[in-house]
């Protein structure tokens, strides 16, 4: 808003239009929206792998525990 200011834009509305207008804070926001649904995938790759983590844990105890009951 400041350079909206220094290019003669009095209006803090006509700053602010002029601000989210602006060629680096569109590429900021490109740069977020990616990071996002970067961290998102990974975050949801994770807890598919804890949840097949856990399947396994209960998959062995099942096996110990019919091993226990046919002895």
């Amino acid at each position: 808003m400041k350079d909206a200011l220094a290019r003669g834009y009095e209006a803090v509305n006509a700053q602010e239009r002029e601000a989210y207008s602006d060629k680096d804070y569109l590429e900021i926001l490109a740069g977020i929206r990616e990071a996002t649904a970067e961290e998102e995938e990974l975050r949801w790759l994770l807890e598919a792998a804890r949840m097949r983590c856990d399947i396994w844990r209960t998959e062995q105890a099942n096996q110990r525990l019919q091993g226990a009951v046919t002895l």
